[in-house]
């Protein structure tokens, strides 16, 4: 039977209970919160890219609404297809006003504003109707 002086515990011999981390648990914890670090990351530049994205999406909706109140005002005689460079927040939207006139009395006006890089042209459709032509309800 051993004595009580070789019981106790020799140098470098496991103990029945450990506690704290060890060396590994420390490696694992580390790598878990840099993988999820570099998710975080990456989710921000993407937040930061479709951001960017919808600004220029939305300028392109305000360029053709602007470039048709201006065909509107100018009435039916004086709608005419052309080339626009309209400013808006900083870009500048390259519209093309088509007018077509399908039946007599009647124009229809396309604006379409120019898209860049995977964005394509943002298309609004509208008619204008003479005012002796105008349909009856």
């Amino acid at each position: 039977m051993p004595s009580s002086s070789e019981k106790r515990r020799q140098p470098g011999a496991a103990m029945g209970a450990e506690s704290g981390f060890g060396l590994i648990e420390a490696l694992i914890a580390a790598a878990l919160l840099a993988v999820g670090l570099l998710a975080v990351a990456g989710l921000s530049l993407s937040v930061a890219s479709q951001s960017r994205l919808s600004d220029y999406q939305t300028g392109q909706s305000f360029a053709a609404q602007q470039v048709l109140e201006e065909v509107h005002q100018d009435g039916f005689a004086d709608a005419v297809s052309g080339k626009d460079t309209v400013t808006i927040g900083g870009f500048a939207y390259e519209v093309t006003r088509t007018v077509t006139s399908p039946a007599t009395g009647v124009k229809e006006v396309l604006v379409q504003v120019g898209g860049r890089d995977m964005l394509g042209p943002h298309e609004v459709r509208t008619r204008l109707y003479s005012a002796r032509d105008l349909p009856t309800p």
